[in-house]
């Protein structure tokens, strides 16, 4: 390709393309980016988005157009919960990145409720129980499908045990009730004295009965038959004592949570206990 013909594929990339102007304020849901696809369609990459995450968009390149997306978690009155940053997106393309802004915007209308962090009618129903962490969960799996780059905050091993480690920040910061929980749950008598507890998220599940089940029939020691705090059980699988392929992490998330016991033995806990969002529940 010629000098000439170079300089004509530079104007016309750069007539279909704009870079938009100053970022603004941490509330700007102001354009970054926006691009005339094929089809005559205009795809626009805001500045930020920001419900219950606060995600913020930088352009990383021009040659070829990339994009990071840089997520927090916002609590009640949209105050920052744990780190600054949980997680950087980075080497995105326009179309990959207009699919994240997507993701997060479904969350977009509905009020920081506690009833609304754990279900919410309106969103399609795999996001209806846990909305915030199921499109969490979506943006992960988003990223290793199409292998783009995820940085952590230096808290977390993984990005399980971030999501994970949200779930329990979040369910606190919105104050979550045993009542909130118990909304989520149904049980059947599926054999005389047998009861199946059922509910359609795996951190609502784990949260409930991820005690119970170690205290039952854990592999460590530590656990099993004793009694012991949900921080004492985190730390155990920081310190890499429980391994699930790719390093110790709290990975209640990717495995499928089938939990089972006698009914007794939630007495070994008293008549009170805590959920993974510190709330107590009557046993």
């Amino acid at each position: 390709m010629g000098l000439g013909e170079s300089d004509t594929e530079i104007e016309k990339e750069q007539s279909e393309a704009v870079i938009c102007g100053d970022r603004g304020s941490d509330d700007d849901d102001g354009i970054l980016f926006q691009q005339d696809s094929e089809d005559g369609t205009r795809i626009e990459i805001p500045c930020s988005v920001a419900h219950f995450f606060h995600a913020t968009f930088e352009c990383e390149s021009y040659t070829p157009v990339q994009f990071s997306m840089q997520l927090s978690a916002l609590g009640p009155e949209r105050a920052r919960l744990g780190p600054d940053v949980w997680c950087t997106f980075s080497g995105m393309d326009i179309v990959q990145t207009s699919r994240f802004v997507e993701a997060l915007r479904v969350l977009e209308g509905i009020a920081l409720t506690p009833a609304n962090f754990l279900h919410s009618d309106s969103h399609p129903k795999r996001l209806q129980t846990t909305p915030p962490a199921s499109v969490l969960c979506q943006l992960i799996a988003m990223a290793k499908a199409w292998r783009i780059r995820i940085t952590l905050d230096s808290s977390f091993r993984s990005a399980p045990e971030a999501v994970c480690s949200y779930f329990d920040l979040a369910a606190d910061a919105f104050h979550t009730s045993a009542q909130d929980f118990a909304a989520l749950l149904s049980v059947t008598e599926v054999l005389p004295r047998v009861f199946h507890v059922h509910t359609a998220s795996r951190l609502v599940l784990a949260s409930t009965f991820v005690r119970f089940q170690e205290h039952y029939e854990g592999q460590s020691v530590r656990f099993r038959r004793q009694s012991f705090s949900l921080e004492e059980f985190r730390k155990w699988y920081r310190e890499g004592e429980k391994k699930d392929g790719e390093g110790s992490t709290p990975n209640l998330l990717r495995k499928t949570c089938h939990f089972q016991f006698p009914a007794g033995m939630p007495s070994a806990f008293g008549r009170t206990r805590r959920t993974l969002s510190g709330r107590a529940v009557s046993t």
